[in-house]
């Protein structure tokens, strides 16, 4: 059996996705963003094909819009020229872990829950470390969240391959195969995985860590550049031997500009 990891014969066919695939980092319920961004990829949108875009998780929590950014995703899904694939984030599997367990609901406030809560129409309890406030939440909370965005969270994938990419929410553990990784690795994993510097089977094409820019070098691209804090939400376009990064970033109240190639490393 091949190994995902470390040194190997790779053909170049294998290494470069057959068409344009786009990559979103994490999101975190800025949907004022999300469709900026959207925008400008659909506007260089190939008439002979469809945009395939992964997103990679943290979809909600810590900004404002989580329920609108979840209603534009699921759009998405049924537009005839779009092929998304969403990623599962560690913001992501607390909510869904929520909607079924109320006692995590402490751990989860603390990763900033409280404005998806909110955009849900629920205030969080007042006594934090109440169970039965927590109870009463979720409950409140359960009946608030439409089903098909239960359906979407559901839906989630670990993660996705396009030729020599791998494209997860957090990273991967080092030393372990592709069908060995676990799926709590895959949504939390971050210094045994950034730390590391041997070089991988695949480009590892992830989120889950924040950067000022994006990150690039030989071995991972990380697209996390902190969105509800930074008001930056960064994609990167792989195409053949290419990447291109494209950021849009919010500018003002109601202004929302984009730039291209904000790699802040080159390649080692």
């Amino acid at each position: 059996m091949l190994s995902f990891f470390g040194r190997g014969r790779s053909e170049k066919a294998s290494a470069e996705p057959a068409g344009p695939v786009w990559a979103v980092g994490d999101i975190h319920g800025c949907a004022d963003l999300l469709k900026a961004l959207l925008v400008q990829i659909f506007a260089m949108a190939s008439m002979d094909r469809p945009t395939r875009i992964i997103f990679l998780g943290d979809y909600v929590d810590r900004g404002p819009d989580a329920r609108a950014v979840l209603d534009l995703l699921i759009e998405l899904q049924s537009l005839e020229r779009v092929q998304p694939t969403f990623i599962r984030g560690n913001h992501d599997f607390m909510m869904q872990e929520f909607l079924l367990k109320p006692e995590i609901g402490p751990a989860w406030i603390g990763m900033g829950a409280g404005p998806t809560l909110a955009s849900y129409g629920v205030a969080p309890p007042a006594l934090s470390v109440s169970p039965q406030a927590w109870r009463d939440t979720q409950a409140r909370f359960a009946d608030a969240v439409p089903q098909r965005h239960r359906e979407f969270l559901d839906s989630l994938e670990p993660s996705a391959v396009e030729g020599g990419y791998f494209f997860t929410h957090a990273g991967v553990r080092p030393g372990k195969p592709i069908d060995r990784q676990r799926a709590s690795d895959l949504m939390w994993i971050r210094s045994a995985f950034l730390d590391d510097k041997r070089r991988l089977g695949k480009t590892v094409v992830h989120g889950h860590t924040v950067t000022t820019d994006p990150h690039e070098d030989h071995r991972r691209i990380g697209l996390d550049t902190g969105a509800y804090a930074s008001g930056k939400l960064t994609a990167v376009c792989i195409e053949g031997a290419s990447r291109r990064f494209l950021q849009v970033k919010r500018t003002g109240p109601s202004s929302i500009v984009p730039f291209w190639d904000v790699s802040s490393s080159a390649l080692a």
